[in-house]
């Protein structure tokens, strides 16, 4: 299975494949199953050792962004499509739901405090997945449709539910939902995901392209923030004061080391960071991001744990309130790896009766499957075109206004100073006429 496409109204496609984790989750989807993905295939889900076997499930987060109570829900549109050459069935499971009938007469215990929480958000419809099953031939796609309602502030407005998705014969993933109601005049950062990684830079390179952080206000108030940026300092000091990461425009940090503004209800502002490796390897760096409603309105915080639990029965508030933003960045080398020259077939004087002799003797002595040893890929592949977004947009639904000829601009390599053009033009898909903005 492969996810091609992701759209929303409320969310362009960048932010959407960074807000759901698609990259990694269609990286994930094209691995082999390892030996623990196996075993847990073969397990039952119910009796001792329920809880191993759920551990064992990779997780993935499914951000939707917070927004104030009453507002329209986020729907998000995710088309699939089958791309091996078998039949393709997947099924989606939410934690009430048990893979087998159990009897009238079994015991479940009573449930916990999570599972009080998680089965009042599922009978709250708050997070909706459609269609939960199906079936693709090789080559066949399909919509599916997940959103999240902002009409509930019951646990402080934090909404956290996991879900399994099994595809027959082959993955189990967990994907853990996640939305946020704000109260009506509280104030509220938001970043995609603890981690923001920065595209991958080669060393060496001595005008590295400016990078963007984006930072949104999804609360109806206007919020005043503070961004410390001695972080950024430290981790140059660390590495023979070399620029590894900087602001690129330097004016708008302030004599304190500090970059300060404001952004209004509902919009977003943009950090320009320079990544310029010094080494071969990951760098990392946190930043405290301070923030409070620019006319006195308190924050909205998070006190549930990354599971949900934790959250009280109100919203939860501060005068001020701190979010950490993580950058990641990898440096590589860019020098070629010479290719191995091809090597000789020992086996070129043998007859075609011969090598087919051959290969049965060594099909009859191959070592059984429990007998292979599982070998990890490559951990940067998935930052491999094939698993990002797609340049053209081919998930069109219902009452889309337009879309654009292509989504992704590629420039290639540009000499310097040179000026080079790309043209990509906007369809109207409606009957009336549209009038469109760019931000």
């Amino acid at each position: 299975m492969k996810i091609c496409d992701a759209r929303s109204a409320l969310l362009s496609p960048d932010e959407l494949w960074r807000h759901f984790n698609l990259r990694a989750l269609n990286y994930e989807l094209s691995t082999p199953l390892s030996p623990a993905q196996l075993r847990l295939n073969r397990a039952t889900g119910v009796g001792d050792g329920a809880d191993e076997f759920a551990n064992l499930l990779k997780d993935f987060d499914f951000r939707f962004t917070p927004r104030p109570q009453g507002s329209p829900n986020e729907v998000v549109l995710f088309q699939i499509e089958n791309v091996s050459n078998l039949p393709l069935r997947f099924e989606i499971k939410f934690p009430n739901e048990l893979d087998i009938e159990l009897e009238q007469w079994a015991d479940v215990g009573e449930p916990t405090e999570l599972e009080i929480r998680q089965n009042s958000i599922i009978d709250q419809r708050l997070f909706e997945f459609e269609p939960r099953k199906g079936d693709l031939g090789p080559g066949e796609s399909m919509i599916l449709r997940l959103s999240y309602s902002y009409n509930c502030l019951d646990f402080g407005g934090d909404h956290i539910v996991p879900i399994t998705m099994k595809l027959d014969k082959g993955k189990q993933l967990r994907l853990w939902m996640r939305g946020r109601t704000l109260p009506r005049g509280f104030a509220k950062m938001f970043t995609p995901s603890t981690i923001t990684t920065l595209k991958p830079t080669r060393i060496g390179h001595e005008a590295p392209p400016t990078q963007s952080i984006n930072l949104r206000n999804p609360s109806d108030v206007d919020v005043e923030y503070r961004i410390d940026v001695s972080p950024l300092l430290a981790l140059n000091d660390m590495n023979y004061q070399f620029p590894i990461m900087t602001i690129s425009d330097e004016k708008l940090v302030d004599e304190n080391g500090f970059i300060e503004g404001f952004i209004a209800s509902g919009s977003w502002i943009s950090i320009p960071i320079t990544f310029q490796p010094l080494e071969v390897k990951q760098y990392s760096v946190e930043l405290n991001i301070q923030y409070r409603g620019s006319n006195g309105e308190p924050c909205a915080i998070t006190t549930a744990s990354s599971t949900g639990s934790g959250a009280g029965s109100g919203p939860s508030s501060a005068e001020v309130a701190v979010e950490v933003l993580r950058l990641e960045g990898r440096g590589y080398d860019p020098t070629p790896v010479d290719e191995e020259e091809e090597a000789e077939d020992e086996h070129g004087h043998l007859s075609a009766e011969e090598r087919l002799a051959m290969a049965a003797a060594n099909l009859a002595n191959r070592p059984k499957a429990d007998e292979v040893a599982y070998v990890e890929t490559d951990e940067f592949r998935c930052e491999a075109k094939e698993f990002g977004l797609p340049n053209v947009q081919t998930l069109l639904w219902p009452g889309v206004l337009a879309s654009l000829s292509v989504d992704s601009v590629e420039f290639s390599e540009v000499p310097s100073g040179a000026c080079v053009y790309r043209t990509t033009t906007i369809r109207n898909q409606t009957m009336t006429g549209d009038s469109l903005e760019f931000e």
